[in-house]
């Protein structure tokens, strides 16, 4: 912290000027505070000056009644501060040279007495007092102020003392001192006993290290500075809350001594501000800053140590005659109302306020329900309120309220979903999983909420959406509560898993759903079926034999799920190659060319670096908590397993169908076919699939187009066609541009430019422009666009000869035009004879063209040394 000593002078000054005095008698700039009296600074008593006047005790300007001391008084005019005032004298500051701390008297003050302040600029007379032996200011006229006391209070610790001084001259020396901070620096202020703001005992005045308040007095006439209004700082006491808010990095605590929440910081916390949670007991001083109160030197208290109110220990019964409603902000604080009856006398009924703090849980309470609840008084207001407000199972029975009954079957952090099991044919809910939160629990309980845990709960419609049912004022119930009847089909069904559960969210915690599917075959038609995941653990695409389990009610479909689960066979790993890659994500096609599967980079067991397309990779399917299936655990498969076999013969057929990658698109398979016609009368055509991997340039020719092809088999599966050529009459073309990934040519015989990506040039050989080259020149049947394929360099551009490089000419759009150059201007003309060279490499030849030797960096910075 930077600390600066100005000894009573202002921030803007300069740190080292010291203290006007007698000794030095420079002046200071003046200091721009207002000229007002503050608040709280000790005013000076007012008296009646005019009747001290009249008044005949011994005055020490009685002696001026002498003729002797007549004839001494000096009809000299002086200025001066008015530097104290007492009951019916003062002292004047004054700039003569005889004496410095004048005496004078209310008589001799020329006008108004009453007006006259301390630090008022005078101007008076001087007169000489023989039985004194001391100068008088006698004829005092006012003439303006020249103290100013600053309006803001100031709070500093006491460094020295001031001295006990036996005269008032002597306490004018300011010898104490008192250092505080402003800004970030320190400064050093002087006072006396004078300034002090109480009764001016010496006794009773702030020692050393004392913390005191202040206000900063200033000469306008030399700028000196000094503290008045000196008082001992209230020392801060303690106050108690608890906190009740936790924001990012301050918080809000609610006073035991008010009703009002206080700001707080995290830096104003001893401790690690981990440690403090929401209800934790805490202990605070009060600041105020920037004119608000803020908590401060934060600590915590043992828990119970805050008590709010009292509780009376007797319990009353009642009912809700005001709800609260579910707005932002309520108008009063205590919006419900609960009607009970006295137990005296009267008998009575009165109403009773309540808030939500006040409600055991956050469920929803109706008008009419019957309530159990003591009564509070707060100890900061003395408001009495309801408190511990909880519903009673007998507000159910009188309301006749329509209670259902069902079993959790997914779990959330704050919330889950249920299965209906009673009969709900007059909500027209159904079988439908069922919302409900945690707060609409009404009972409080140890446990939390399991899958499989069986309730009873009412059925109400989300007040944020009319047409979607949760259920509220939820119950939990024992084990084996609800009693229903099953029937369980005596018929064995087979079929396979297509969707499984959801996987747990961390290790520990609750399944966020408990339930899968199974796709099964009925009189020829499909259907699915829920399992619970507590009956079988199963996977996508097992194969599963189970009996149908239905719960009967009066609604027509009923409750089925399976049961009876077995195993009946599991798919085991499988194979692919990898057809396409994103960002991060990636697609697989499968070795039987039946599908692309999608897979995420975070599923892959390696580096994604080394995946490149066509890689043989094997994986699982799975199918968590939707219809869209992925592909988990994938690895790489290793080259030397061998898993393709070609054949080596090349045939020659004609596409059939296109591949459909599209999987919303149900045209038919994933595969394209190549038909291939038998040269031999009486045998049918032969067909072989093939997916993106079969294809040389990855891209999918259309219906009909003539391509050559070699025949392959992977893992033992169905023949399938592998580098899948495009066969078209060869064309011969030169590169006109290129433009990053892609160019054009110029094809004989043809007008327009054909267009061609880099990626298909064949023998990874560079073009240019310029550049003979033979093509194939295909059109897409869906864009009618003309593009051209298995480009192949055959000639290269005499531009780019490494024996001859030859400029050829700009195109007429590129040149630049010159401007003609005046050739009748007088002056020096310059002509080019020789185009410039590279420095030669040798010695030898370096000197014979006349270039100086190399000189090393090392070389010259030596010589401009010497």
């Amino acid at each position: 912290m930077a600390v600066r000593v100005h000894t009573g002078l202002p921030q803007h000054h300069a740190a080292t000027r010291p203290i006007p005095s007698k000794e030095n008698p420079r002046k200071q700039p003046n200091n721009p505070v207002v000229a007002t009296q503050p608040a709280g600074v000790a005013q000076r008593p007012q008296v009646n000056r005019n009747a001290v006047l009249s008044s005949s005790g011994d005055s020490p300007l009685s002696n001026l009644k002498n003729p002797r001391a007549m004839e001494s008084l000096n009809t000299q005019k002086h200025r001066g501060t008015v530097e104290k005032l007492l009951h019916s004298y003062g002292f004047i500051e004054s700039d003569a040279q005889n004496e410095n701390h004048l005496f004078f008297h209310y008589s001799q003050v020329v006008g108004d007495v009453n007006s006259l302040q301390t630090g008022d600029l005078v101007e008076f007379a001087m007169s000489y007092d023989y039985r004194s032996d001391r100068w008088l200011a006698v004829s005092v006229t006012k003439l303006e102020t020249a103290l100013t006391v600053s309006k803001e209070q100031f709070t500093g610790i006491v460094l020295i003392k001031a001295a006990n001084q036996e005269n008032f001259k002597s306490c004018l020396d300011r010898s104490g001192r008192i250092s505080y901070e402003q800004s970030g620096e320190t400064f050093y202020i002087p006072y006396s006993n004078i300034d002090l703001a109480e009764d001016k005992n010496p006794s009773s005045a702030p020692n050393e290290k004392n913390k005191v308040t202040f206000y900063i007095a200033t000469n306008k006439k030399t700028g000196h500075m000094w503290a008045t209004c000196v008082k001992k700082a209230d020392v801060p006491s303690f106050s108690q809350g608890v906190v009740c808010s936790l924001k990012e990095n301050f918080g809000f605590i609610e006073r035991a001594d008010v009703v009002r929440e206080i700001f707080f910081h995290y830096s104003e916390y001893a401790n690690n501000i981990a440690e403090l949670v929401l209800g934790d007991d805490v202990q605070f001083n009060i600041q105020t800053r920037n004119n608000k109160e803020v908590a401060t030197n934060i600590s915590k208290l043992p828990e119970g140590t805050v008590v709010f109110e009292d509780v009376s220990t007797e319990k009353k019964r009642g009912t809700i005659a005001k709800v609260i409603k579910a707005t932002r902000k309520h108008a009063e604080p205590l919006a419900g109302a609960i009607k009970y009856e006295k137990q005296d006398e009267s008998g009575s009924s009165t109403e009773i306020p309540y808030s939500e703090r006040d409600i055991s849980g956050e469920f929803t309470l109706f008008v009419g329900d019957i309530v159990d609840f003591q009564i509070a008084k707060d100890r900061r207001d003395g408001l009495i309120h309801a408190t511990n407000v909880t519903l009673c199972d007998e507000s159910f029975k009188l309301s006749k309220e329509k209670r259902d009954k069902g079993v959790v079957s997914s779990v959330k952090e704050s919330y889950g979903f249920l299965q209906i099991l009673s009969d709900t044919s007059s909500t027209g809910v159904g079988d439908a999983q069922l919302f409900f939160h945690f707060n609409e629990l009404y009972e409080s309980t140890n446990t939390p909420v399991v899958v499989g845990d069986e309730i009873e709960f009412t059925i109400a419609y989300d007040p944020g959406n009319k047409s979607k049912p949760i259920a509220i004022r939820i119950r939990k119930l024992a084990k084996g509560s609800i009693r229903h009847e099953q029937s369980v089909s005596s018929q064995t069904y087979t079929g396979s898993v297509v969707q499984e559960p959801a996987v747990r969210t961390k290790k520990g915690s609750n399944l966020t759903s408990e339930t899968g599917l199974i796709q099964y075959s009925v009189n020829g038609r499909d259907a699915t079926v829920v399992y619970m995941v507590k009956d079988a653990d199963l996977r996508y695409g097992d194969k599963v034999s189970f009996n149908l389990c239905e719960t009967k009610r009066s609604s027509e479909s009923g409750g089925r799920k399976a049961v009876n689960i077995k195993l009946l066979s599991r798919l085991g790993t499988r194979q692919g190659f990898v057809c396409s890659l994103k960002e991060n994500f990636g697609f697989i096609e499968t070795v039987s060319l039946d599908e692309e599967v999608f897979f995420h980079y975070t599923c892959y067991d390696g580096n994604v670096g080394e995946l490149t397309i066509g890689s043989l990779v094997e994986y699982h399917m799975a199918c968590r908590g939707g219809s869209r299936m992925s592909a988990e655990n994938v690895k790489l498969v290793p080259k030397s397993k061998g898993y393709i076999e070609v054949q080596a013969p090349i045939l020659s057929g004609k596409v059939s169908r296109i591949i459909n990658s599209n999987p919303s698109n149900e045209k038919g398979d994933y595969c394209g076919l190549i038909t291939v016609e038998s040269n031999k009368p009486g045998e049918s055509a032969v067909t072989y699939p093939f997916g993106i991997i079969s294809l040389c340039n990855k891209r999918c020719p259309p219906d009909g187009t003539q391509v050559e092809f070699q025949v392959a088999q992977v893992s033992g599966q169905v023949d399938r066609a592998i580098n899948v050529m495009v066969v078209k009459d060869v064309v011969n073309g030169k590169v006109d541009s290129i433009r990053g990934p892609t160019g054009f040519l110029e094809i004989e015989n043809r007008e327009k430019k054909v267009y061609f990506r880099l990626s298909d040039i064949q023998d990874n050989s560079t073009l240019h422009v310029g550049d003979s080259v033979q093509c194939v020149v295909v059109t897409d049947s869906n864009t009618s666009r003309t593009s051209a394929l298995c480009v192949r360099k055959i000639k290269a551009s005499t531009s780019f000869s490494n024996t001859e490089i030859e400029t050829s000419e700009r195109p007429q759009r590129l040149k630049v035009k010159v401007k003609s150059q005046n050739t009748t201007s007088e002056g020096p003309k310059v002509v080019l004879i020789r185009n410039p060279v590279g420095p030669p490499t040798n010695e030898e030849a370096r000197k014979s063209t006349g270039f100086a030797p190399r000189v090393h960096r090392q070389s010259v910075g030596k010589a401009l040394v010497a």
